[in-house]
């Protein structure tokens, strides 16, 4: 738990970005502005026009907390770790992070922390959504949540189907299934038409991983070349450079040139 990360690690577009507490100059047209959400809290709202894969928040965590520490602390001990890292941070610190908001009647700086580091998955279901909202206090109303229960139907099936593409396509990367190539193609127009219809873009990074190694199983190598170049593309555009999980696409880089050394070695590529 640390009061704050070493700037020096900091790539520099993100240390100068205006909004960041370690740029040397702040930028005069801030995209957002933390206001006061009836029933919501305090939310940013934006106050311009913002491009796209434009950056508008940069921030750097005051206190870390491993996630286990909720599953494998007690509850005694988990209170006093919590109250000294949160005594060893400076003042305004301090009354920074008690302000904010609470949710479960649990103890202070745990119902914090339980309230408001969180996140709610891309692809749930309306009733799954309603759940996770819980943590937050308050009930959606953005433009699916508030549609018509025939819409919500409607855009469930086509999410619970989304998944069963996935499933279908890591079946087959795994050899549980054997997919043509034809069936991958299909299945591939199928989920990009659904995500295009559900919203999902973000989404398709993962999903483009799974139609990679569909591919890769079935040594159609220039396809599922092209997959992981956008999956690549879109890893960077959605999750970042810095993400922690990019390793995961490095890896599927790596898969991918492996399997195109050996059919090389085995005179199956030129």
């Amino acid at each position: 738990m640390v009061d704050a990360l070493d700037d020096a690690v900091v790539p520099p577009k993100l240390r100068d970005h205006p909004s960041s507490s370690l740029a040397t100059e702040g930028r005069n047209d801030p995209a957002y502005v933390i206001k006061d959400v009836p029933g919501k809290g305090k939310g940013l709202v934006a106050q311009r026009q913002i491009r796209k894969w434009e950056v508008v928040l940069v921030d750097y965590p005051v206190m870390l907390a491993h996630m286990g520490l909720f599953d494998v602390v007690g509850p005694e001990l988990r209170e006093d770790v919590l109250e000294r890292a949160l005594r060893q941070l400076p003042e305004e610190q301090q009354s920074d992070i008690l302000s904010l908001a609470r949710s479960t009647g649990g103890e202070t700086i745990e119902d914090i922390l339980r309230t408001n580091i969180f996140d709610v998955p891309l692809g749930l279901s309306y009733e799954d959504r309603k759940e996770e909202l819980k943590n937050w206090g308050f009930s959606c109303t953005c433009t699916l949540c508030a549609s018509s229960k025939k819409q919500r139907a409607a855009s469930d099936k086509n999410r619970a189907r989304l998944q069963d593409i996935y499933h279908e396509l890591n079946d087959s990367a795994s050899g549980k299934s054997n997919l043509t190539i034809s069936i991958i193609e299909q299945l591939t127009e199928e989920l990009e038409s659904l995500v295009a219809t559900e919203k999902l873009e973000a989404q398709l990074l993962v999903h483009y991983s799974a139609v990679a190694r569909a591919y890769m199983r079935i040594a159609e190598l220039d396809s599922a070349r092209r997959y992981v170049e956008l999956c690549e593309d879109l890893w960077v555009q959605y999750a970042g450079e810095e993400d922690d999980y990019l390793a995961g696409m490095h890896q599927l880089r790596h898969e991918l040139n492996e399997r195109e050394k050996k059919a090389t070695i085995d005179g199956r590529r030129p």
